[in-house]
């Protein structure tokens, strides 16, 4: 038999013929080529092999098993992975030196730490900002700022005598202020004591401090009692907490007085810390005088003889300023007397102050006193609608100026009270118009000189003509 060679591939892609497998339960050992890149794709029938130059078998070939993946997809898969791995440890390890870098140029730098600025002293404030107060005849001075005011204790009691920088808050209410009434701000207080028993500063201070435990509540903290220096002078001093208002109370020794010094300040959070540092600047400028001027009194007397008149004063200023006269009336220049405290320092221009003038009518017309007080009362009256814009509430009432009955008229006049008299055994009118810094502030030195006048009696049977004009 006649052996045929099977047509080339060649051949039979020109014809357009497929090539049939010889078997179709026979298997190609051959397993296709696929691309790694190539993604997978559905089955599609299977090419039959090209058959070999080689006589085929008739013998039947066993089935193929399953085939294994292509051993470089494993390969290219571990590649991958291995890649990743290592890119991350790049990665850390650079953010490692990065943030190790940071951390040694932040610690080139200087350590950052924050500290308390230091308190000014008052002579490194401006010094527009700053008054300073002198009480000579108790050896102290000191400095406060402008926004805060000055009291003193009457001078005619008997008690010590206390000097006082008080600062009003925008919460604390109008009038006087008190340690029972401080809301906010604060009051730097100086009580001037003798010590004629030459007690122990830590006794003095111990002693107070109980006084603070008896008084305050339960909340109060109260700290012990600690040496400190006072302009160069020992002292013992304390603080409390929560009791009403903060203290810090200070006692101080020299050779003439023995000094309590009371810081009080009471406000919201953030005010409270700034009065406290206003008062340890207050305290930190006082200066103590070894010694002092010789001792002189702190009343002295008023005599008019011309108008029959005396009284007792605390050594008032008689030339600094004026006090406002009444408005009806008439009054030479010899029946003017100005009386003004100026202890605590003069005046400034068109601000309030503690004083009070005295006017003197001789009457000439020897209008009766209850004719002459309608009289000044409608003036006032309208001078106060002027000056104001509005009606007063006005009021009047009887009170005494030494043995002599007056008149008290309140609201009248647009600066402060007025009083009313005639001058025993005479037709003169007598007006005391008075003034205050704050209301209330000048009252109870004001009434201790009210008691103190005195009006000369005349002889029985003298004639107004007779008096001087």
């Amino acid at each position: 038999m006649d052996q045929t060679n099977p047509p080339s591939s060649k051949d039979s892609v020109q014809n357009g013929t497929s090539l049939q497998t010889p078997n179709e339960n026979q298997a190609s050992n051959v397993l296709p080529k696929v691309p790694l890149n190539q993604p997978p794709q559905s089955p599609q029938p299977t090419q039959p092999p090209l058959p070999s130059s080689q006589p085929t078998s008739d013998t039947t070939q066993p089935p193929s098993t399953t085939p294994h993946p292509h051993p470089k997809f494993k390969i290219k898969k571990r590649y991958i992975l291995l890649t990743t791995l290592i890119s991350l440890i790049v990665i850390i390890i650079t953010l490692q030196e990065l943030n190790k870098k940071q951390v040694e140029e932040v610690d080139q730098n200087p350590p950052f730490s924050i500290t308390q600025a230091p308190t000014p002293t008052p002579e490194e404030e401006p010094a527009r900002q700053w008054k300073s107060f002198s009480a000579s005849q108790h050896g102290i001075t000191f400095k406060y700022p402008i926004e805060s005011y000055l009291e003193k204790s009457n001078p005619f009691s008997q008690d010590s005598p206390v000097y006082k920088a008080i600062f009003r808050g925008k919460r604390q209410d109008e009038g006087l202020i008190t340690e029972s009434n401080l809301l906010d701000g604060y009051i730097f207080k100086i009580t001037v004591n003798t010590n004629p028993q030459n007690r122990p500063l830590i006794d003095l201070a111990n002693n107070k401090k109980s006084s603070f435990a008896f008084s305050c509540p339960d909340l109060a903290q109260i700290s012990d009692v600690k040496s400190a220096k006072i302009d160069d002078l020992a002292a013992q001093t304390f603080s409390v907490i929560n009791c009403n208002s903060d203290f810090k109370v200070t006692f101080v020794v020299s050779k003439n007085f023995v000094y309590e010094i009371d810081q009080i300040y009471k406000g919201d959070i953030g005010f409270k810390q700034k009065y406290e540092k206003d008062t340890d600047e207050i305290l930190f400028s006082l200066k103590v005088d070894r010694e002092l001027p010789p001792p002189e009194e702190p009343i002295i007397a008023f005599e008019n003889k011309e108008h029959g008149f005396s009284f007792r004063h605390p050594r008032f200023n008689t030339n600094c300023c004026q006090v406002p006269a009444p408005v009806y009336g008439e009054f030479s220049n010899t029946a003017k007397f100005y009386f003004v405290d100026t202890s605590l320092g003069v005046p400034e221009k068109n601000k309030p102050f503690d004083g009070f003038g005295i006017f003197v009518d001789t009457n000439k017309d020897k209008i009766t006193f209850e004719t002459y007080l309608e009289s000044e009362k409608t003036a006032l009256l309208e001078d106060y609608k002027v000056i104001t814009g509005r009606n007063p509430e006005e009021s009047q009432e009887i009170i005494k100026v030494g043995e002599v009955d007056a008149i008290l008229l309140k609201g009248y006049a647009w600066w402060g009270d007025v009083i009313m008299l005639q001058v025993p055994n005479t037709s003169r009118i007598m007006i005391i118009s008075k003034t205050e810094y704050l209301p209330g502030s000048f009252k109870d030195v004001f009434n201790d000189i009210l008691r103190s006048f005195v009006f000369t009696a005349k002889v029985a049977g003298a004639s107004d003509e007779s008096e001087p004009m």
